[in-house]
């Protein structure tokens, strides 16, 4: 790989790269690294900035954003929310339509339903999202066992949303919108080209990003197939990840620099 453009913004899915997922506390020097390369980008222009793109709501996200003290939109729930943590405001993706919600209010309903909210019951719907529906498996069921449970239900409604089963959770998506049309739509907003931008995940659906950058890079914990299509397989696991990411994005950046410097010389 020769590099001609510096990468300006790393794109990172959380669950799986940034933390060790849900079940687990955040590794906070891994968060303090990333917010003071997201102070150091303002000044450094070797040091690429961090933003989010993961299918976590958008106060998660909200508070995810000020603990790195990221200065660029951030993606929430696949694609569906923008979260723009300068002016204080969120968007929701101008492809999904009123039609969308009305769907959505649907499948919440039905999934209330089906599974239940609280008490007992083994399926947790994730609470607090604007456009697509996750299902939680709790203890000791698992993404595997639920995704079998949960059969009737996804095929109901397989025509109008995606359903992404991760090692952890099941999700249901807008057809209209995903991870691919957030990017671009990010990359619009900040006014980045995706060639300037590293993409950072661990699941199948990560790469409807991650193939749009100019980087793409994995830990050791994603999934073969991601594993597989990665310009970079990244040898250390969620959250050990970052810190040799960000180590080559350095590398990558001086050479691009350099190059640059090369050719107008």
């Amino acid at each position: 790989m020769s590099p001609t453009k510096p990468i300006r913004l790393i794109v990172a899915d959380v669950d799986g790269c940034i933390t060790r997922g849900s079940y687990q506390p955040f590794d906070l020097e891994v968060l303090a690294l990333i917010g003071e390369n997201n102070r150091r980008s303002l000044s450094d222009p070797l040091v690429p900035a961090l933003t989010f793109c993961t299918g976590r709501p958008l106060a998660y996200v909200q508070a995810l954003q000020q603990a790195c003290h990221c200065h660029h939109p951030a993606i929430a729930e696949f694609g569906a929310v923008m979260w723009d943590a300068e002016t204080h405001t969120h968007a929701i993706h101008p492809a999904y339509t009123s039609e969308d919600r009305r769907l959505y209010e649907a499948i919440l309903a039905d999934a209330e339903q089906a599974f239940g909210t609280a008490g007992e019951k083994q399926v947790l719907i994730e609470a607090g999202k604007l456009c697509q529906l996750t299902l939680y498996p709790r203890p000791p069921m698992t993404a595997a066992i639920l995704a079998e449970h949960a059969r009737e239900f996804s095929e109901r409604w397989s025509k109008y949303f995606a359903t992404d089963v991760t090692t952890a959770v099941i999700n249901y998506l807008p057809r209209a919108v995903n991870k691919g049309t957030a990017i671009e739509w990010l990359a619009g907003v900040v006014g980045l080209g995706l060639d300037e931008m590293a993409g950072l995940g661990d699941s199948a659906s990560d790469w409807l990003f991650m193939e749009k950058c100019a980087v793409s890079a994995a830990p050791s914990n994603a999934v073969a197939p991601l594993l597989q299509k990665a310009d970079w397989n990244l040898v250390g696991g969620a959250a050990e990840c970052v810190a040799e990411l960000y180590d080559r994005l350095l590398a990558y950046n001086r050479a691009a620099l350099d190059n640059g410097i090369a050719a107008t010389s």
